[in-house]
């Protein structure tokens, strides 16, 4: 977030103001806690797994770069901190995430996939996050990989810590082409509306935010490169964020949603 710093909470109040759509009355996610109590910040241990992206170490390297740019984005509030082994968090007792490009089975999947925040029920054996490329040993089907684009990986990150799509709120303005949708993504209904009780919009009420992390081009998905799977409404000026930065309604709604005080910054001045 490059530009003016502003406080996370006044940083709503100018201009029009936006919003993001939070996890919220799903017991099945919670937020991430501190590792100690005395922590000013919530540590998240994070074990990339190599030996899956053996033959695409650049893979690696955007995760590692993703990472750093959301611990830079959200200073003093969450940082992702990567341990050399599982056993390292496990062994502590400490919940992690697990980045890899298959499940815990071996399985692969299509597309890049988390939850939306800490799993509830990982008791310190941790939880996966699939990020995929086309060149992995499970590569994903072509147009479903993340792991090329920073600002991709970003918003699986974004997501585990409990920030939604905002492309998949209710009430979004955009309109939707599911005919130009890849056939084989089809299943996973990735456009999919979220069910209102289980998400809330902070602040309130309030305007979409294009600027968003959580923001996909308008071909995202399709079936060929350009073919729009969505657009906007007719008349609308609007413009989709692009850079690998959280926006200033990302960022604060995730400072609201894990209750820190300080400051985001908007790289959209």
């Amino acid at each position: 977030m490059n530009g003016i710093a502003v406080l996370f909470l006044s940083a709503l109040c100018a201009g029009s103001v936006k919003a993001a759509v939070l996890s919220a009355n799903d017991p099945r996610y919670t937020n991430w806690p501190k590792l100690y109590a005395t922590d000013s910040r919530t540590r998240i241990p994070v074990f990339i797994d190599s030996a899956n992206y053996s033959t695409d170490t650049a893979c690696v390297a955007n995760i590692r770069t993703a990472l750093a740019q959301m611990n830079t984005d959200l200073l003093g509030c969450i940082e992702f901190v990567e341990i050399p082994t599982l056993n390292t968090a496990s062994l502590l007792g400490f919940d992690f995430l697990v980045i890899s490009n298959t499940l815990g089975n071996g399985v692969k999947s299509d597309t890049c996939q988390t939850v939306p925040g800490r799993l509830a029920a990982q008791r310190a054996n941790g939880q996966r996050m699939l990020i995929i490329s086309s060149s992995t040993p499970a590569p994903a089907i072509a147009g479903a990989e993340c792991c090329t684009k920073i600002r991709d990986i970003m918003r699986y990150l974004a997501n585990v810590l409990g920030l939604r799509n905002e492309y998949n709120r209710a009430d979004r303005p955009i309109i939707g082409n599911a005919a130009n949708i890849l056939p084989a993504l089809i299943p996973y209904d990735l456009y999919k509306l979220y069910p209102t009780q289980n998400v809330t919009v902070y602040p309130g009420n309030t305007a979409f935010d294009y600027k968003s992390i959580t923001m996909v081009p308008t071909d995202k998905y399709a079936t060929a490169p350009g073919t729009a799977v969505w657009s906007l409404p007719a008349g609308s000026t609007a413009t989709v964020g692009t850079l690998n930065r959280l926006s200033a309604i990302d960022c604060s709604a995730i400072a609201y949603k894990y209750q820190c005080s300080g400051y985001c910054v908007n790289p959209y001045p």
